[in-house]
């Protein structure tokens, strides 16, 4: 029985028989079946067909690794209908052949190339699509509305046309993946050491560089250029790689790329020793150019210079994919910087928000010890010591207050490490809810405690985690001060690795909006708004534990607050 892989979504079907002993799957051309996806490797997996009939596939030590039917293989037998991800590409294990007329192409075919077909895991990318078809040459046909000499159309002979719809199908899937690589990084050193491994997968140069501008200083000098991510193909170390600054110097200055397939030659610098002593063959460096101005260059270049009989690894459609990148690269580094600037507008904001509400915490509280203080006076004018009495648990219930304020606000300005010690939830979640009980201050207001957790002890915090769950109690009674029957439920449960305290209320929801916020806004209108920071000071507590907060709302009203600790 005829075996074959089924590649859907190449141009149409595609099937591979299976005709040979060993077939090797990866991007090198001499391979069996050769995929130009930069998530597939050179020699990526082996096909082998034994005598009986049986066949194995086996990962070659991929970076990416090979898959069947969802889980990752080192060797394993295949069944018919087995599913087969290679990279972002799906192949089809069949021991029989399909009825749909597809044609077996040969191995040396040169469309056997193939793309990354469209994910089956997410249901097929049409991007991904878009870019297969450029096997197929009909999608190089003139569109009606181009001249014969428009500078969009070039005319190719056949052979050159093959050649030419390959590399545009290559050029356009490298910057596809350049452009995911820039636009789902929030972090610029993690994007800029992405970028730099597909311009690797892409150019086959020995030595690459990134650089960045550095902020200029006051004095008002000219900004440095900071190495910010590097790779080399060759057997050297990052302190062994050196730039001749007579290239770099000429980018910044000129802003423009340049290609020089021989470097120590080139005219446009000048004879240099310093790009003979560091051994430099040809060299593409190109400017990150921002909106307004220079970001940083791209820098690249080979250790040998092209011999007669060798042709340049470096070439016009190289540079040109190259200023392509930098462009993006550009534009994400702005996005970043954009974003930054917004949040440390929203920071600022926020400080002056948590500074005037403190400040009328903080004067009720005053206000409070000050009515207090009158009610001492009162009763030692008269010698009343009931008087003298209430008054002190005013003032001393005030001071309570102004200390534990102070305390909060030094854990939430300074770091937090946490004082592990072998202690049982329950206890410590129960201490919690005695503390707390006398703040509501009203009967109808009651807080119940339950315990689900077989394994109740494990390594915590103490005295953190009671400040923790204390701060959700005293924000769940804020949120039902206005509620005729309220009801505050304390439940702990547990798993193998995490311990979980659940507390909900039936008070009016709480809208955190941004999870990082300090003020937590209470009440339905302005006047009625009280602000907390108890919340930022129990997210910080849970966080430094390795834990989580969430929130969640019941119907009709009500909120759900939950806090979970991992076990180590």
């Amino acid at each position: 029985m005829e075996k074959y892989l089924h590649v859907p979504g190449v141009a149409g079907s595609k099937r591979f028989p299976l005709n040979q002993p060993v077939a090797v799957i990866g991007r090198d051309s001499a391979n069996f079946i050769c995929f130009s996806d930069i998530r597939v490797s050179r020699r990526h997996c082996r096909l082998q067909t034994e005598e009986s009939g049986r066949v194995f596939l086996t990962d070659l030590n991929s970076a990416n690794g090979t898959f069947v039917n969802g889980v990752s293989i080192t060797r394993c037998e295949l069944k018919p209908g087995d599913r087969i991800l290679i990279g972002d590409t799906e192949l089809i294990f069949q021991s029989q052949p399909t009825t749909n007329g597809a044609e077996a192409l040969p191995s040396n075919d040169a469309s056997k190339n193939i793309g990354s077909p469209q994910d089956s895991h997410n249901g097929g990318s049409r991007h991904e699509d878009t870019l297969n078809r450029l096997s197929d040459s009909s999608a190089f046909t003139k569109p009606s509305h181009l001249s014969d000499d428009s500078k969009y159309y070039a005319r190719f002979t056949d052979s050159e046309a093959n050649r030419r719809i390959i590399q545009v199908g290559n050029d356009l899937r490298f910057l596809y993946h350049t452009s995911l690589a820039t636009s789902r990084n929030s972090n610029s050193d993690r994007m800029l050491d992405e970028v730099l491994e597909l311009i690797f997968e892409w150019i086959a140069a020995d030595r690459g560089c990134v650089f960045l501008l550095k902020q200029a200083n006051d004095e008002g000098n000219e900004s440095e250029l900071e190495k910010k991510s590097y790779r080399c193909r060759a057997n050297l170390g990052e302190h062994d790689f050196r730039v001749s600054k007579s290239i770099v110097n000429y980018v910044r200055k000129k802003r423009i790329g340049i290609l020089s397939s021989r470097a120590a030659e080139d005219r446009r610098w000048g004879a240099q020793p310093s790009i003979l002593r560091l051994n430099t063959g040809e060299v593409m460096c190109v400017p990150i150019q921002g909106r307004e101005q220079l970001l940083g260059l791209i820098y690249l270049d080979t250790l040998v210079c092209p011999g007669d009989s060798e042709p340049p690894r470096f070439s016009e459609d190289s540079l040109k994919l190259l200023i392509a990148m930098a462009h993006q690269t550009a534009v994400a580094l702005e996005n970043e910087s954009y974003y930054a600037a917004l949040l440390e507008k929203e920071r600022l904001a926020a400080i002056g928000e948590t500074t005037g509400a403190i400040a009328h915490h903080v004067k009720n509280v005053l206000q409070s010890i000050n009515g207090g203080s009158h009610l001492v006076d009162a009763g030692l004018a008269s010698n009343d010591v009931s008087t003298i009495e209430k008054g002190w648990q005013i003032v001393a219930r005030n001071q309570q207050q102004i200390s534990q304020l102070v305390a909060d606000m030094l854990l939430l300005g300074g770091t937090f490490e946490p004082n592990l010690e072998t202690a049982n939830l329950n206890s410590v979640v129960q201490a919690a809810i005695k503390k707390n009980r006398p703040l509501i201050g009203l009967p109808k207001h009651e807080i119940s405690f339950k315990s689900k957790a077989e394994r109740p002890s494990f390594r915590f915090d103490t005295l953190a985690i009671e400040s923790a769950v204390g701060h959700v109690i005293q924000l769940c009674q804020r949120a039902s001060r206005q509620s005729k029957v309220s009801k505050i439920l304390v439940r702990i449960s547990d798993s193998e690795e995490n311990v979980t305290i659940r507390i909900s209320d039936q008070g009016m929801p709480i809208n955190i909006g941004n999870s990082n916020a300090i003020l937590i806004p209470l009440g339905l209108d302005e006047s009625e708004r009280v602000y907390g920071i108890g919340l930022a000071v129990a997210r910080k507590i849970v966080n430094a534990h390795g834990g989580s907060i969430q929130l969640t709302h019941k119907k009709p009203t009500g909120n759900c607050f939950a806090i979970e600790l991992p076990r180590s």
